[in-house]
């Protein structure tokens, strides 16, 4: 992201988004939505071409970039980004089923205190 930010003829957002276990998926991707949202809406404010923007994200970060990518296309506003790239994505099936998370085992569970 240091790469783009700096070579790149571009504004860089960069988004925080809430983390699991603490918040398990998909609140990451529901915060980066939102983030992308008000970017969109507030673009004048951020010095921003609402139609140029692109989202962007490596390794846990893209998985991020293919959830919203997900929730745009399911909300039919795949339209309200120019481009999204996912460098190294960590992803599987598990961001598109209700609950990812299997249940923890016995060591899981002790190392997390419970």
């Amino acid at each position: 992201m240091n790469r783009v930010a700096k070579c790149g003829d571009c504004t860089v957002i960069n988004s925080d988004y809430r983390l699991a276990p603490e918040d398990p998926a998909p609140a990451g991707i529901e915060d980066a939505y939102a983030v992308l949202k008000d970017v969109i809406a507030n673009a004048k404010t951020y010095g921003v071409d609402p139609k140029q923007i692109m989202i962007f994200g490596e390794s846990g970060g893209a998985y991020i970039v293919a959830g919203v990518s997900i929730l745009l296309a399911e909300r039919n506003e795949s339209h309200l980004i120019k481009l999204q790239f996912q460098q190294i994505p960590m992803v599987d099936q598990s961001f598109t089923l209700p609950n990812p998370h299997p249940p923890l085992n016995d060591t899981e569970k002790a190392a997390l205190g419970f």
